[in-house]
């Protein structure tokens, strides 16, 4: 069983970019709590030709932040990457400009670039600073898993994301068929899925007694219809998943699931949601609040409650919580999760509230 929503929806993008010297809001990355002012410092400005070349590489940022569409913005923020590449080549030690490919790969979502900028603001930041700005860059990066010492894998081709959201579509026509075609099409949806989920973030669960973290993420980037996360369970025990998510209610968001990223659930998953309308008036500490998302139109932000029982999230295994969209527009959805011993009692709305908020 997949979670479907019903109904026509639409979405704008929202995010926030790093305040960097002459930057200010760039509307693809996280909320505004993580906006980050950083001035350049003057002695690590170069001179000469080199500072000419670094000028010419900060004011390319500066159009990119007043682009009047966001197919130009990406042009821009893409000339970007390709230009500084060179230009970082001949002076690797230019921290601001390893912050600007970092924020620019993750507008982007190019893992690769991404991973090298954080290599080598870890090597930077250790010698230079411990600047709070610097590790708000860092947690992004590592949000995505580009942190790590090896490098990420290839990002798939927006081909093979178009292709997987084709076996899903097949996947859910298949209803009503003999269980053999409805096995098959699952079976064949899944494990095209897992191939390109390796590139999907991969999220920490929240512990217990500690305010819930949320995290935004942009989804649908590439505009093929099939997008998600993962996290994983690092226990000795089997576990049970609550969590809860928001996204903005006219937008193209159509359903969600949860697999594992190898070998299979069986069929089992995800039975039931609590549709949560009032998300910013139930949940005071959720960060979407209450109010209208104007990139979305005006639409107010919906939430769901979730849990996933019975101690299917085993040991030492990674999962995928997969989300579909009607069409190509991006959403951002926040999420929030934890996992909790199967013997702990789950049985309202009020339990799974007491779980992530208390």
């Amino acid at each position: 069983m997949r979670i479907v929503l019903n109904g026509s929806r639409s979405l704008g993008g929202l995010s926030v970019f790093l305040v960097f010297g002459l930057l200010a809001e760039f509307p693809a990355l996280l909320e505004a709590q993580n906006t980050v002012a950083l001035p350049i410092p003057e002695a690590s400005k170069p001179e000469g030709e080199s500072r000419r070349a670094f000028d010419f590489l900060m004011r390319m940022m500066e159009e990119a932040k007043k682009a009047g569409t966001e197919t130009e913005r990406k042009r821009l923020t893409t000339e970007f990457l390709e230009k500084s590449e060179p230009y970082l080549k001949k002076d690797p030690d230019q921290l601001p400009l390893w912050i600007l490919r970092a924020t620019a790969s993750l507008e982007l979502n190019r893992a690769r670039s991404g991973w090298e900028a954080g290599q080598q603001l870890i090597r930077l930041s250790s010698q230079e600073t411990e600047d709070t700005n610097v590790r708000k860059v860092m947690t992004l990066l590592e949000q995505q898993g580009w942190l790590r010492k090896d490098p990420p894998p290839a990002m798939p081709s927006v081909a093979e994301y178009k292709r997987v959201k084709e076996l899903k579509d097949a996947y859910e026509n298949s209803d009503g068929s003999p269980d053999s075609v409805v096995v098959r099409a699952r079976s064949e949806f899944e494990r095209a899925l897992q191939k390109v989920a390796p590139v999907f973030p991969l999220l920490d669960p929240g512990a217990p007694g500690i305010r819930p973290r949320y995290t935004k993420l942009t989804l649908n980037r590439n505009g093929a219809g099939i997008d998600g996360f993962r996290f994983a369970n690092t226990n000795s025990r089997a576990l049970n998943l609550v969590w809860c998510f928001a996204w903005p209610e006219r937008s193209s968001f159509q359903s969600w699931f949860i697999i594992p990223a190898s070998g299979t659930m069986g069929g089992k998953g995800f039975e039931t949601f609590e549709p949560l309308k009032q998300a910013g008036t139930l949940f005071k500490l959720a960060p979407w609040g209450n109010k209208p998302s104007e990139e979305a139109g005006g639409a107010e932000f919906q939430a769901a409650l979730q849990t996933l029982p019975g101690g299917l999230v085993q040991p030492g295994k990674e999962y995928i919580i997969w989300f579909s969209f009607r069409d190509t527009r991006p959403v951002d959805i926040w999420v929030t999760f934890r996992l909790v011993p199967e013997t702990m009692r789950i049985k309202s709305l009020s339990d799974q509230i007491h779980v992530l908020y208390e």
